[in-house]
């Protein structure tokens, strides 16, 4: 590890720096990776540990999004090319296991797995029963890792061999008991080959991916799907095996997402925590109405999942933005959920309002807004429609001038009881559905108002909606 101290700071005591030390034995360390296997890579859930494949013992075996085993090595000494000889002919023996024996293998202590565990080594299963190809990568890890490994990774990489690098370091610990252990991650070189903007490895790998996609009618609704994410500044698209990883543009080997070709349709699906890891203050709600895991030939069901996951990462990519500026106290952001079996944006320009409702967590930042508040409304999925300012604040809806107008094409109750919330608004600029103004990279959120400080946005709508 280059140029890295470690200082234990105490209030009212001098900072003391802690002494790079030995790591404790293989074993010991077998054990603790065991355990807690994101010590080595964060994702990683333990199936097994001195696993047999035939006549040798693999370290330890894990499952990783998505559907992934992945074969783990590691040694107390730093890395040379004979690591990854063994790791290969571990993955090799792997991938010669019949599913029946496959499923005997990593069942046999499902009684020790976490409820996590279990759920994704069943998936992986059921994929591969579905006609899945069996997916595995190799994680190796040591004290540090020599040139000639890393050469041969770049190497191996072309051949669509995932691996993953990283080092441990141990560092006395402050109370003189115990280690702490620091991970160094070496990029995920196979990532970074395959993902490199522009390059050509990634435009055949998406050529690839897509084709295969294509053998089994999934194409366009693969493409679509690709369409609707590949302009977000916030994640990356990988072509990964047979189909595309969704990851954080600041970690391109990490999932969020997937979407993948099988038989009987597009593979979509999203993990929770991985996505929460990455953008800290993500409202992860309306990726919530799809189920975790879905396999469909709907093309309206894939678009709406993409765009969903487009705008919540969006959203929270936007907060972390370095773009963004302190707010200047008087911008909001509305959402107004236009649909044919509820709001109606044309109510909405016409007798003056904005709405919002169905459960607290609606309508409870909508209450938030001012009088005399500059708002910008934004239609999910669509665009950005208008500019107006508050005149009222939040009221029910059956309390408000609005239920009194015979004319309106909306519904504004809902079936669980919840109230519809209504502000009066006075509109400045305002324009159809049709010609919502959307591109990537403005700020989209699925409260229902909040603060409007994108920089970037606020220029463009500003511009479009003040004049």
């Amino acid at each position: 590890m280059t140029n890295v101290g470690i200082w234990h700071a105490q209030i009212g005591n001098s900072p003391e720096r802690l002494i790079l030390s030995s790591l404790p034995s293989e074993a010991q360390l077998e054990s603790w990776v065991s355990e807690s296997p994101e010590i080595i890579r964060p994702g990683l859930h333990k199936v097994g540990n001195q696993v047999k494949l035939g006549a040798k013992k693999l370290d330890l075996l894990c499952i990783e999004e998505p559907s992934t085993w992945v074969v783990v090595e590691f040694k107390n000494a730093t890395l040379a090319r004979d690591v990854i000889a063994q790791a290969l002919d571990y993955a090799a023996r792997l991938s010669e296991f019949t599913l029946s024996e496959l499923k005997s293998l990593v069942l046999a202590e499902q009684s020790k797995f976490s409820a996590e565990t279990l759920k994704l080594v069943n998936s992986a299963l059921e994929d591969e029963e579905a006609g899945d190809s069996r997916n595995i990568r190799i994680v190796v890890a040591g004290t540090n890792i020599s040139e000639e490994l890393q050469r041969i990774i770049r190497f191996t990489s072309s051949y669509e061999m995932p691996i993953s690098t990283c080092a441990l370091k141990s560092y006395s610990s402050p109370t003189g008991v115990g280690h702490l252990l620091v991970r160094e991650d070496y990029e995920d070189i196979e990532a970074m080959a395959q993902t490199k903007e522009g390059s050509r490895t990634l435009e055949m790998r998406m050529s690839f991916v897509l084709d295969s996609a294509d053998k089994r009618g999934n194409k366009d609704l693969m493409k679509l799907a690709v369409d609707v994410l590949s302009q977000n500044p916030y994640v990356a698209l990988v072509p990964y095996k047979w189909g595309i990883m969704v990851a954080p543009r600041s970690n391109r080997s990490r999932y969020l997402a997937y979407i993948g070709s099988r038989r009987k349709g597009l593979r979509l699906d999203f993990g929770v925590e991985e996505l929460t890891e990455f953008f800290p203050t993500i409202n992860t709600e309306p990726l919530q109405t799809f189920e975790p895991k879905i396999v469909t030939q709907d093309l309206e069901l894939a678009t709406s999942w993409a765009r969903a996951l487009d705008e919540v990462t969006m959203a929270a990519g936007a907060e972390l933005d370095d773009t963004s500026s302190s707010w200047n106290g008087k911008d909001w952001y509305v959402a107004f959920g236009d649909s044919p079996s509820g709001r109606n944006w044309d109510d909405a320009v016409r007798f003056g309002f904005v709405s919002a409702g169905g459960g607290k967590w609606y309508s409870q930042t909508l209450q938030n807004l001012p009088l005399g508040a500059d708002i910008y409304v934004y239609i999910p999925q669509t665009g950005y429609v208008g500019h107006g300012v508050t005149k009222s604040l939040a009221v029910a809806f059956e309390e408000s001038k609005m239920s009194q107008i015979d004319e309106l094409l909306g519904k504004y109750t809902h079936d669980n009881g919840e109230p519809e919330y209504v502000i009066e608004v006075d509109w400045i600029k305002t324009t159809s559905k049709d010609n919502a103004l959307w591109q990537k990279g403005l700020f989209a959120n699925q409260n229902s108002a909040c603060h409007l400080s994108h920089l970037k946005t606020l220029e463009i709508l500003h511009a479009e909606f003040r004049g």
